[in-house]
């Protein structure tokens, strides 16, 4: 038996097959190389906002009365930046002119309620005294 299994292999390998080789082989396929990866974007530091001075006071947005308000703004001089903050307020608000009525009018959100004889949005026409 022997002898035959060595007899096929001669005279393969005379013909110029492999029976070895054959049994194992197979078709290589090539690879395609993918681009490398972008390198990373460099480290940033987070950068907190800069803000401007206070700009003065807005006029009263009412003369008397109890709901007068008056504002005051500022701006940014440079945006956050790489994940920082703008921890500053922008805008305030303040009360004015709260409680003022004239000719012992009574305060109130519209400007003040005033006694007989007395008008205008804060008491202030009404009789004079001779």
């Amino acid at each position: 038996m022997k002898i035959i299994i060595l007899t096929i292999c001669f005279l393969l390998l005379c013909i110029g097959i492999n029976p070895i080789s054959s049994l194992f082989w197979r078709r290589r396929r090539r690879r395609r190389r993918s681009p490398p990866p972008p390198p990373p974007p460099p480290p940033c530091n987070p950068v907190n906002c800069q803000v401007g001075s206070w700009s003065i006071w807005s006029s009263c947005s009412h003369r008397c009365g109890t709901s007068g308000t008056q504002t005051r703004t500022r701006r940014k001089t440079s945006s956050e930046e790489c994940g920082g903050e703008c921890p500053y307020s922008l805008k305030v608000t303040q009360a004015c002119n709260r409680g003022i009525c004239q000719n012992g009018g009574t305060p109130n959100s519209g400007g003040c309620s005033c006694r007989l004889g007395y008008g205008g949005t804060c008491c202030e026409k009404g009789e004079s005294t001779s």
